[in-house]
């Protein structure tokens, strides 16, 4: 399968509990669009945990290599045009926003958690 895209990947593991005695199983997905994460995330609400990772791109990174990070928490937020922005803190302590530009982290406004790593 071949993809051409600029953007960030969203590799999504939901982990399902099928017994008592621990028996599970695990469906994996890849978006490149959050809206279609969130929406799947939503209807695996009643999952045993779900974990998302994040696929930078090279041009995200100071080394400028590809990058695969566990996100722990995703906040949402508004610039100062009122355009959407998303925050993903990593569990390796990288930090990527999402499509802001031109702005820093501490700058976005009304800042609320929309995700959060479960352990």
């Amino acid at each position: 399968m071949e993809l051409g895209l600029n953007l960030k990947l969203f590799h999504v593991d939901v982990h399902h509990k099928l017994d008592d005695d621990g028996m599970s199983y695990c469906d994996r997905w890849i978006f490149a669009q959050l809206e279609d994460m969130f929406e799947a995330i939503e209807s695996a609400a009643q999952a045993e945990k779900i974990t998302i990772s994040l696929q930078s791109r090279r041009c995200d990174n100071p080394d400028n290599e590809y990058s695969i990070s566990t996100i722990t928490k995703i906040i949402k937020g508004e610039d100062a045009n009122g355009q959407v922005c998303y925050v993903f803190k990593c569990l390796n302590g990288k930090s990527y926003m999402q499509p802001c530009i031109d702005i820093q982290e501490d700058q976005i406004l009304n800042p609320r958690v929309v995700y959060s790593l479960k352990s």
